[in-house]
């Protein structure tokens, strides 16, 4: 049973929100409860009261229990911007987009052991019982022989293998270019 809540125009980038929304997904309700009342970031808390929401939903309407409910989507999408000024150099005026979220979340039932068990014995039906029989009247055709290592071509590589050393002028181009590389590196190692 699908149990759906929403939490629309929340005053927060969704890129942030999904930072914490990506923490909980597809944990267990309770696993994911506990984790958002103790995270730290600041969307943790209206992500705690939308989970809340949805575990009342299905206890209210469904008679479900929390420990036998998982997080099944948890959906974070941009809501309308705010758009504001602010005054820059010259007279200008420059644009401020305050970004609003809409935050989806749908809870779903573990499934029981029995209800696995009896799943899983379907899909345990040997392959052989499975394949259909064929017409006694219908040929069948040779199966493909795979390429042996005779007949595959070699590639260009294989075919020439580099041996030698390098000439002296390319071992000094090669030492230029080393040499560059370290003193145009952004980050030391």
């Amino acid at each position: 049973m699908q149990v759906r809540a929403e939490l629309h125009y929340l005053n927060m980038q969704p890129r942030k929100v999904r930072l914490v929304a990506d923490l909980v997904r597809g944990k267990k309700a309770i696993e994911a409860e506990r984790q958002l009342s103790l995270g730290t970031r600041r969307a943790a808390r209206p992500l705690l009261k939308l989970l809340q929401s949805a575990l009342a939903n299905a206890h209210n309407s469904f008679n479900l229990e929390k420990d036998q409910l998982f997080i099944e989507t948890l959906i974070v999408e941009e809501g309308p911007r705010l758009k504001r000024w602010v005054p820059k150099a010259r007279g200008s005026a420059g644009t401020i987009h305050k970004q609003r979220s809409h935050i989806k979340i749908v809870l779903n039932e573990l499934q029981t052991a029995g209800a696995r068990a009896g799943k899983s014995a379907k899909k345990s039906v040997p392959a052989t019982a499975q394949k259909k029989s064929v017409p006694a009247n219908v040929e069948k055709k040779p199966a493909a022989k795979p390429a042996t290592a005779k007949t595959a071509k070699p590639t260009a590589k294989e075919a020439k293998p580099r041996t030698g050393k390098l000439s002296e002028q390319a071992a000094k181009t090669t030492k230029r270019q080393a040499s560059a590389r370290r003193i145009f590196r952004r980050k030391s190692i």
